[in-house]
């Protein structure tokens, strides 16, 4: 193996092509192995990308993974419902589509994709059928298990004009493999997995491949499933593959082949509910070798999943926080969500939390949402570090302002407040004065009355989330 060149590819990987998704799924493996991280951890690195946010809550409102119809309006509120560790991998599958979608490789990515998603789904499934607990980390195992080919035929470098004249069959890995690179694309996956620190399982799936164990069984079955059904559901190999899987799970062959077929229109539709246009399916009742798993992937659908009206969402997302309020309350998870309602209620670009913070009541940010958001907190800070502004004098009066309904709001002493329209409610709980919520419309964009109310109705629930939590150390 020629490690010098492998080197050169995982730089070129990490830090050229790809840093989304392998800053996002670094984060989501550091989420998930650290202990005392919380679901507002996770909440606030999905929020930091506004398309993976609002892939998400398409995803978790679909009926695949929401099959009640409960719906859901934030990604806070969805990790409350659906589970920290559900979310989680919505969030890395979400992150490595779109890192890959525009490759120019389209018709390799799509194979190497959607085999990746269908050999997730088997696995989970399978992991499910035989009782075992950690299926969520058997997915992400699953769905990483070829992230090196699918690197590779996303990135091909120099490799281009040679890998189109490769034909889709097994042995066109091996011609790539040992014609152009020097190294093993399994070698790659696994120096990937461990360069971004992804998968600890998949780490000891590829380098003990043994079907004793469990997990590694679901993952390896549910990988072999999904590459034979790339070409076709009949066949020696395919025959083979379902044998082996009826054996795992103590079913006869026919049912245990019309199990994982079951499991194939899942895949399909949870693809399909992933904003994925797809023409043709992984696979018909009667499967042939025209319906191939490598068919399924399309372009995103950027079109909007909700219809309904503002007044409708408005009053849901109220609700939501208030199910919240009456469950077990993680004060930063619940301010985290509050700040997402805003958003889905209102045109608002932005929105962050001030509190006061020590014997000197320095004013420090707590929690922001939106582009600029950070910058335009910090500008507040320094306004309201001096009592001679106009900003200052407003807020001192402790009560909601809105720069639509009061000119003084409209004169400030910093250029980054000029150009917006802010919303401002205090933060009082037990007779204190806490801090401050801003909401702010780029530009100087418009805002309705009944935005403005609706904002005051959110930031009342954050008033008492802290009531809430203050009388609660108090006991």
């Amino acid at each position: 193996m020629n490690t010098a060149r492998l080197q050169q590819w995982l730089s070129r990987l990490g830090k050229e092509e790809i840093p989304t998704f392998a800053q996002t799924a670094r984060r989501m493996a550091a989420i998930s192995c650290e202990k005392e991280s919380s679901a507002n951890d996770l909440a606030r690195v999905i929020l930091q990308d506004s398309a993976m946010t609002t892939r998400i809550l398409r995803l978790v409102n679909s009926v695949y993974y929401n099959p009640t119809g409960r719906k859901m309006d934030t990604v806070s509120y969805a990790i409350v419902i659906l589970g920290f560790a559900k979310v989680r991998n919505l969030a890395l599958t979400v992150s490595m589509m779109e890192s890959t979608i525009a490759s120019n490789m389209m018709s390799h990515v799509k194979n190497e994709m959607a085999c990746a998603y269908h050999a997730a789904i088997q696995a989970q499934r399978l992991a499910q059928k035989v009782g075992l607990a950690d299926t969520e980390n058997i997915y992400i195992a699953a769905l990483l298990h070829r992230l090196g080919q699918l690197m590779f035929w996303c990135f091909p470098y120099e490799h281009s004009d040679q890998l189109e004249n490769l034909s889709d069959d097994p042995e066109a890995y091996k011609k790539v493999e040992n014609d152009l690179l020097g190294f093993s694309l399994k070698s790659l996956t696994d120096s990937l997995i461990t360069e971004w620190n992804l998968s600890p399982l998949l780490h000891d799936t590829l380098n003990n491949k043994s079907f004793r164990d469990q997990k590694n069984a679901c993952i390896l079955h549910g990988f072999g499933i999904a590459d034979c059904a790339k070409h076709s559901w009949e066949g020696t190999e395919m025959n083979r593959q379902v044998r082996a899987v009826s054996a795992f799970i103590g079913l006869p062959m026919d049912d245990t082949r019309a199990w994982l077929l079951e499991n194939v229109k899942h895949a399909e539709r949870g693809l399909r509910d992933m904003g994925l246009n797809n023409q043709n399916k992984v696979t018909e009742t009667k499967p042939d070798k025209k319906h191939a798993a490598r068919n399924v992937i399309g372009i995103f659908n950027k079109q909007p999943y909700d219809n309904e009206s503002r007044v409708e969402k408005q009053s849901r997302l109220l609700r939501q926080l208030t199910h919240l309020l009456n469950e077990e309350l993680d004060l930063n998870h619940f301010l985290t969500t509050m700040l997402e309602s805003i958003h889905g209620a209102t045109d608002c670009n932005q929105s962050f939390i001030l509190l006061f913070k020590g014997q000197n009541r320095e004013l420090v940010l707590k929690q922001h949402i939106g582009d600029e958001s950070e910058k335009i907190a910090h500008a507040a800070i320094r306004l309201l570090s001096r009592p001679d502004t106009s900003l200052s004098r407003v807020l001192a009066e402790k009560q909601p302002c809105w720069s639509e309904r009061d000119e003084r709001l409209r004169t400030y002493e910093d250029a980054e407040f000029v150009k917006h329209n802010l919303m401002i409610t205090p933060i009082l709980a037990m007779g204190k004065h806490l801090g401050y919520i801003f909401a702010t419309k780029t530009d100087r964009g418009i805002l309705s009355d009944k935005e403005f109310e609706c904002f005051r109705h959110f930031c009342d629930h954050a008033s008492l989330a802290f009531r809430i939590f203050i009388g609660s150390k108090k006991t």
